[in-house]
């Protein structure tokens, strides 16, 4: 149960309609600007597609962030009547955490500071409507953009 009495599965998020399902790792070992590179990755894709791209991604915090969309998948599957064929990621960020201060003895004296910095990978799952596939719109050439090229190679004039 999440704070206030309201089991985690069902929250809501803000401005949006129906359930989301939300997973977080808090203090993970690595830097936010690097877990940004994972997270960036995956946002507004179908579930299985971000998984997918997860598993190719060569950096250390694509793990974590691995982690994390499983965990919002099974708590999607806690509630019945969730098509997981229809999750997508709504939301997925990586904020700054603690940073712990450290350092190193160096010569003559000297004190070199070492930043540790840690941070806070959350992802939001939701259900796409009926009808409607799941993840990223596919954008259409707007009033004022060029005209498509024919298979010749040459734009259409008409």
């Amino acid at each position: 149960m999440a704070k206030g009495g309201e089991p985690m599965a069902s929250t809501t998020v803000e401005g949006t309609a129906g359930p989301a399902f939300r997973a977080r790792h808090r203090f993970a070992p690595t830097s936010a600007r690097k877990a940004r590179y994972a997270v960036d990755l995956i946002r507004g894709l179908p579930v299985n597609r971000a998984l997918e791209r997860l598993d190719w991604c060569p950096r250390r915090a694509a793990a974590m962030v691995r982690k994390v969309l499983q965990s919002a998948v099974a708590n999607a599957g806690q509630d019945a009547d969730v098509d997981a064929n229809r999750l997508f990621v709504a939301d997925a960020r990586a904020d700054d955490g603690p940073t712990f201060k450290r350092g190193k003895a160096r010569s003559r004296g000297q004190f070199f500071g070492i930043l540790v910095r840690h941070c806070h990978i959350s992802v939001v799952l939701k259900q796409a409507p009926e009808g409607e596939s799941p993840g990223r719109r596919r954008r259409g050439r707007g009033a004022g953009a060029k005209p498509a090229p024919d298979a010749a190679g040459a734009t259409k004039e008409a």
